[in-house]
């Protein structure tokens, strides 16, 4: 999930931190135009002034490293709640984080002695601080540790007499030598990044002093060589969870050029922008790759199937999160985190019909008749969010794809919609109760494909097993709430219908919990796949779930109605007030790209639209009170 295409032993180039978020749905905007974006200063350490960002998980943690100008630099953590942490080092002076995983796992390595000494390699958790791994790997002079996946495996290099051998570490599975693409005796290898489906990749010489080629390793096929295309030489630096790899080739002139490599295509030329070397440093699940470009020096960009690739401005970018969250380091004296606020889809009736809000009080308009339903997922899996409108018997269901076209997708109105990556493999699946034909998904873009004969009256996503994709959950009348899992059978999760239902990770486990809201019972949680937890007793009129604080957890704000008022529970522990007054119904998004979610609340037609963001500061949003609200990065 990070990673630089410059040989992690040789970074000499120092830069502020930084981050660019979301940039990916850029080029949903018109042609030459950019998309909003909002500068987020992520600080530093008393007597740091720069530093670069290598790594970033789907909650927004952020790793890389701050330097003070004369050659010291501490490995740091930053969230937007905690904002930034000394991670210390493992007997070194010099620490550098390289990347995070989803559980917040951060691995690098501490230099011993100063730049161009022996290094050791680390894993650190805020529970556990420090932990050395140099120890595990079986001695050596050196070790560096440049890659983590959810599973807790690790990769990088350690370094014996002659050479240099990467390696594969977990605490159940201990250390694995992954070899080189050589017999050679002196041959080296190095590991850059692991995927959550195991591949590892890095690059390796190919005999004594020979060239160095991108490799792929893999538990059951071993270390297989990329080749380089056109070039004399070829690294990889990172790979997604469906074997994808990118990395950059050297050409005979000297220049780099980005890959992108897969079992079926073999390695493809990934461009460059407007100069001779560009290089891939990473790729998310939905393919979306990102890198960097020497001239002009230097450009971070991100290239996706659609796009290409596309110029986000002055910068290297190193790590892009499945959310389109990309971090990396310019070479200018601005420090901070660039974030893509969210958009609120807003229907507001009649021939009002459907509007965007956008960053402040930007309103555009969408379409000009009122929908019965709307929700919002990435439905072609080119990394942009898509709408999906249901406009009744009349019309049917369409998409608003990639902000630019309109596709129908069925004749029929349905009675619920829900959006998910159910096969786990970077497109959404809609799925859909339609009167009298049950339960159905479209399926990839492509095809329609039937779930069950009955007709959910409820339907939700969520990855509630922590294993890749997300289930179903879907309330059946008069049987009660169902999962369905990773297309392999349905199993009742409760008896009884909830008047409400929603997915959240209300404990930040990386599962998502189910909440349900019963009329007579109040309102429950079933946690990691397994424990029912009642979170109030009483029942609540309306849902919704976001981050309202920056912890990196969802919070969940439920409306107790007129005598309680709006509350949310916040961190899974405490309820905390945020209105005393009943609403229509409300929606979270972070508008202001701030790193908390904001809470949008429609009350009722006397008052209209109001805001609450960040958790503490109020400002009218409008008027009238809509139908409905949706939230998604839409632009």
């Amino acid at each position: 999930m990070v990673h630089a295409s410059v040989d992690r032993r040789d970074r000499r180039y120092i830069a502020r931190l930084i981050v660019f978020v979301n940039f990916a749905l850029l080029v949903a905007t018109p042609a030459g135009s950019q998309g909003p974006f909002v500068l987020k200063d992520l600080g530093t350490l008393p007597g740091y002034t720069a530093g670069i960002a290598y790594g970033v998980n789907d909650a927004g943690q952020v790793v890389g490293y701050v330097a003070d100008g004369t050659g010291r630099f501490k490995g740091v953590s930053w969230t937007a709640a905690g904002g930034m942490v000394d991670l210390g080092s493992v007997g070194g002076t010099f620490t550098i984080a390289e990347d995070v995983n989803n559980a917040g796992v951060v691995v690098g390595y501490s230099l011993i002695g100063g730049a161009g000494t022996a290094s050791r390699a680390f894993m650190w958790t805020a529970a556990t601080g420090m932990v050395n791994l140099h120890d595990h790997l079986g001695g050596g002079l050196s070790s560096t540790a440049l890659g983590v996946n959810d599973a807790g495996v690790v990769v990088g290099w350690r370094a014996v007499v002659g050479r240099t051998h990467a390696f594969a570490w977990s605490a159940a599975g201990g250390m694995i030598d992954l070899g080189s693409l050589s017999t050679s005796s002196s041959a080296t290898s190095v590991a850059q990044d692991v995927s959550n489906g195991g591949h590892v990749v890095g690059y390796s010489t190919t005999g004594s002093g020979g060239p160095e080629h991108a490799f792929l390793w893999t538990q059951g096929g071993g270390m297989i060589d990329l080749g380089t295309l056109d070039g004399i030489s070829s690294r990889a630096e990172a790979v997604n969870s469906s074997g994808r790899v990118v990395g950059s080739r050297l050409m005979a002139n000297g220049s780099r050029r980005a890959f992108s490599w897969t079992a079926s295509g073999g390695m493809v030329d990934l461009g460059s922008l407007a100069g001779a070397s560009s290089s891939a440093t990473d790729i998310n699940d939905a393919g979306v790759v990102v890198g960097w470009n020497s001239t002009p020096c230097c450009h971070a960009w991100y290239w996706t199937q659609t796009t290409g690739m596309v110029d986000i401005g002055t910068g290297n970018a190193h790590a892009v999160n499945e959310d389109g969250h990309i971090v990396g380091d310019p070479p200018f004296a601005n420090q901070g985190m660039w974030r893509r606020p969210e958009d609120v889809l807003i229907d507001f009736g009649g021939p009002q019909g459907t509007w965007l809000l956008g960053q402040g009080t930007s309103w555009q308009p969408l379409y000009g008749t009122s929908a019965e339903a709307s929700a919002v997922g990435d439905i072609d899996g080119n990394g942009y969010d898509d709408v999906v409108l249901d406009f009744g018997a009349a019309s049917g269901l369409w998409a608003w794809m990639n902000h630019a076209y309109w596709v129908q997708l069925h004749r029929s109105s349905p009675t619920a919609i829900a959006i998910g990556d159910l096969d786990n493999n970077g497109r959404d699946e809609v799925i859909l109760t339609f009167p009298g034909l049950g339960l159905w998904m479209w399926m990839n873009n492509a095809h329609w494909v039937g779930l069950t004969i009955e007709e959910p009256t409820r339907l939700a996503t969520g990855n509630l097993d922590g294993v890749g994709g997300v289930e179903l959950v879907a309330d059946l009348p008069g049987r009660g709430v169902w999962i369905y899992r990773h297309f392999g059978s349905w199993g009742q999760l409760h008896p009884n219908s909830p008047t409400g239902l929603l997915t959240a990770d209300l404990d930040g486990s990386g599962r998502a919990e189910v909440v349900l809201n019963f009329a007579d019972r109040g309102l429950w949680g079933y946690f990691n796949d397994s424990t029912w937890i009642q979170l109030h007793q009483f029942s609540a009129y309306h849902l919704a779930a976001g981050d309202v604080d920056g912890s990196t957890q969802s919070d969940l704000v439920a409306d107790f109605g007129v005598n309680r008022g709006i509350w949310a529970f916040r961190n899974n522990s405490v309820w905390s007030p945020v209105h005393y007054a009943s609403s229509e119904g409300f929606v979270v998004a972070d508008r202001d790209a701030s790193g908390k979610d904001d809470v949008i609340i429609d009350f009722g037609p006397s008052w209209g639209l109001y805001q609450l963001t960040d958790f503490t500061t109020w400002s009218y949003v409008h008027g009238a009170s809509p139908v409905s609200m949706t939230a998604g990065r839409l632009h």
